[in-house]
This record gives C-alpha cells, structure tokens and sequence, in this order.
C-alpha cells in the first residue's frame, strides 16, 4: 500500500483486515462542552484533559499503520521488541508508561484497590440500588 512500511510479513496481511475497518478516532470536546466550567474541573482533576482537549490531527492511515505494526510479541519481555512499535520507519517505545509520561500522570506504582461489586454499584448510584 502506497506509503505505508511493515516491520513484519504478517503486518502486510494484516493490513487487508485492518485497512477496511471503520476506526472509531478520537475526537476534541467541542467548544460548548469546554464552556462548561464544572465538566472541565472534573476532567481535569481526573487527569484526563489531555485525552479530550489539544488532541491536534489525527490521520486515520497513520494510526493503521500503527495497528497493524504492533508485533504480537511487544507485550513479551523477553523479546527485544518489548513495549516498541514500528511506526514511519522507525521502532518507538510505547507502554503504559509512556501514555501516563504524555498524559502528565504519576509512573509510580500504586496499591490495587479492592471493592466489591456491590461496593462500586453503591457508589456509582449514589446508594439508590439496596440488595
């Protein structure tokens, strides 16, 4: 396909399936939503206003290429392509800790919270649903 590199053999065959594909790209909060003072204090306080605001162009053949590149051993770490994709030429490291790095979130680790499902139905309810 014209323009694109493949790290793999198997991200050529790849492509076919992925490259016909509706990709559901991310898209800015538009401008009425951002003038909501309330909606954009809780965004940010969550850490999120990175992923909804400022996100510039996205190019839909470029984050196909993308996907069809992830090697199916990038989450082994054994491998020496652990955590990289192969984007443009190029391999580029990319783990969950390079998504919190952008995002301005904390690397450090964090104890695993544990709740029960009826704890998070309370809480996501505002205690309106009772056993």
């Amino acid at each position: 396909m014209d323009n694109i590199s493949f790290h793999h053999e198997t991200g050529a065959s790849r492509l076919k399936f992925v490259y016909h594909r509706i990709l559901s790209l991310e898209k800015e909060l538009g401008k009425k939503a951002l003038e909501c003072q309330e909606l954009v204090d809780i965004i940010t306080d969550a850490g999120l206003i990175k992923t909804v605001w400022g996100l510039g162009n996205c190019y839909e053949k470029l984050v196909k290429e993308f996907l069809v590149n992830i090697g199916t051993d990038c989450d082994d770490p054994m491998s020496p392509e652990y955590m990289k994709v192969f984007v443009r030429g190029c391999c580029v490291d990319f783990s969950p800790s390079v998504i919190n790095q952008y995002l301005g979130r904390s690397t450090e680790k964090v104890a695993e919270l544990k709740a029960t499902d009826d704890e998070i139905c309370r809480i996501l309810t505002g205690n309106l649903i009772k056993k």
